[in-house]
This record gives C-alpha cells, structure tokens and sequence, in this order.
C-alpha cells in the first residue's frame, strides 16, 4: 500500500492481464491530468480524464497531481470485480486539507451517500435472503484468539461491533491474532501506524498477525475505513 504526500504526481503503469475482459480503470476521488492509452509514451497523451479503457493484454500509464490528503481507491469501474473480487487497490495521501479544492459538507445521514440536495433516497430494492451456509466451527490455538469479520459489515452502520468481532481486544504479549472474514465482501485487516496489513481476504480467509510488543494497535479496512478495530497488548 504505497503512501505519497499532497502535492506529489503519481504515475501509475497499470497493465490488464486479460485475458478476455476489457478494464475501465479509474481512480475515486482524481482525474487523470495526462493518460498515455495502451502505454503509447511517443504520442500525446489524452488530458482531464476520468476513466480509461484497457483492452486484455494491453496497459495504460496514467499521471496525476495529489491536491488533498485521503484514501484514493484504484478500482476497474466494472464496481461488482472491486467488491467481489478484490480487484481494487489503495494510494494513501497525507498533509495538509486544502478547503479551496475539497470540503465535506456531508452530514452524518449522507456520509456514505452522493445525495446532499436535502431529497429523499431512493428505496433499497428488496434483498432475497439466501439459504445459510453451514459454517466451519473455529476453535483458537494455544496463545491463539480469533477475530470474525462480520457478516454484512461492508454496510455502514453506527454500531462498530458489526464489523470486526471483538472490536476491541485486550492480549497479553506474544499472542496471535486471526481474522476470518466471514462477509461475502473483500476485506482487509491493516494498521494505522503501517506495522501490519493482511492485504485484501475473501469470504473464508484468514490472516494471523502475532504481537510481540506491547502497545495500542489501531487497525481499519482499506475498502470500508468506518470499519475499525483495536488491540491492546499489555
């Protein structure tokens, strides 16, 4: 997960291994300010673009100016890939916000949302619940504890105990943690201070991070960052 800071021009060289489906490949939150399609640096590039097509086996080189701090996701704009199969990555800008540029005026209501013009949404269409799937028992190891990621926790809501299960966990030194994403979502398990990141977990996955020092440990999901945890090592 690469960290760039506000003001930096990041190139990205992003190749489409195909072998049969084309990319739409966008970044949330930019636009590209130059993009070089199927990699073509002796020809100009297109400029002020938001996504750009990239055929199977085929690449692009994109450029863009970093204005304000966040999480920039690189996604294929064929969303259910991101979602469902983890084709989805993350660039971490840090410094100083620049309120002439970007300013959230997002309530706590539309905080996840794109409406802000004080209209209703539109209704959720109704969900077909789908038969439960018997799970796999989890028993913990010898100095071993076990964190479940929820179950409909890519969904935001306020109660934080819907995501990781414990949210907050109290270990002693040398213990090892690990998270089984039992969502159908892609998650990720990594760290505000950078020392451990599990990289994106389908349904089933597991990651184990063992804690030799203690400290506070903040940890988040990269695809849904109101999903939070914590683990104190004492």
């Amino acid at each position: 997960m690469p960290y760039v800071n506000v003001g930096d021009t990041v190139r990205l060289y992003v190749l489409n291994a195909g072998p049969q489906l084309i990319s739409s490949f966008h970044v949330i939150g930019e636009i590209f300010d130059r993009v070089y399609r199927e990699a073509d640096l002796y020809s100009p590039p297109g400029k002020g673009i938001q996504s750009t097509l990239i055929p199977a086996g085929g690449a692009a080189i994109v450029d863009f100016l970093v204005d304000v701090p966040g999480t920039y996701i690189l996604v294929d704009h064929a969303i259910a890939r991101a979602i469902h199969k983890g084709a989805i990555g993350t660039i971490i800008a840090e410094g100083l916000d620049n309120l002439e540029i970007y300013e959230s005026f997002a309530t706590k209501e539309w905080a996840d949302g794109h409406t802000h013009n004080g209209e209703e949404p539109e209704p959720e269409p109704e969900v077909v619940e789908e038969e439960p799937e018997e799970e796999e028992s989890l028993e913990a190891a010898e100095n071993e504890v076990i964190v479940e990621i929820m179950k409909g926790s890519m969904k935001k809501d306020d109660d934080p105990t819907n995501d990781y299960s414990p949210n907050i966990l109290t270990i002693p030194v040398g213990t090892t943690v690990t998270w089984v994403n039992k969502d159908r979502s892609v998650h990720t398990v990594t760290a505000r201070n950078r020392l451990f990141n599990s990289g994106n977990m389908r349904k089933g996955k597991k990651w184990s991070y063992t804690f030799t020092k203690p400290g506070e440990f903040d940890y988040y999901c990269i695809p849904h960052p109101w999903m939070v945890g914590k683990v104190i090592v004492k």
